[in-house]
C-alpha cells in the first residue's frame, strides 16, 4: 500500500484529521511525515505532527495538540495512530521522541523512557 494512503487510513480516525492536509516527503534512506492543519496556528488549529522513520527507528519530532483540548486522550490517541502505522510498514523497531519539556509529562504515560531534551 502507498504511504500517503496508509498514513490517511489512520489518521483519518483521529476527530481532527480533515482530508488532503498530510505532507509526505521521501527518500531512499529516511521517510519524512508532516501534518499540519491548513496554516498552523496554536490558537485555532488543533493538531501537528512530524515523524522520521529511519534505520528501522520512528523519530516523532514534534507533537502538538492545542492548549484547551489537552488532556482529553487526543495526544494518546495521536500516538496510537503513529504507532499503528508504524507497525503495518512494518520497518519500525523502536519509537522514540524528543522533548521540548513541555511534554515531559505526557512522553512517560505513552511509555516512553529516557527523554532527550533539546
Amino acid at each position: 500500500m502507498e504511504i500517503e494512503k496508509l498514513i490517511k487510513k489512520y489518521l483519518s480516525k483521529f476527530d481532527f484529521y480533515k482530508d488532503g492536509q498530510p505532507l509526505i516527503v521521501e527518500n531512499e534512506k529516511e521517510l519524512f511525515i508532516s501534518y499540519r492543519e491548513k496554516d498552523w496556528n496554536p490558537k485555532t488549529e488543533q493538531i501537528r505532527f512530524d515523524i522520521q522513520i529511519h534505520d528501522g527507528i520512528c523519530d516523532i519530532n514534534y507533537l502538538q495538540i492545542r492548549m484547551d483540548l489537552k488532556r482529553r486522550g487526543y495526544g494518546r490517541r495521536l500516538v496510537d495512530v503513529i504507532e499503528k502505522f508504524c507497525e503495518e510498514i512494518g520497518e519500525v523497531k523502536l519509537m522514540r521522541v524528543t522533548s521540548s519539556g513541555e511534554g515531559d509529562y505526557f512522553w512517560p504515560k505513552m511509555g516512553f523512557v529516557d527523554l532527550k531534551i533539546r
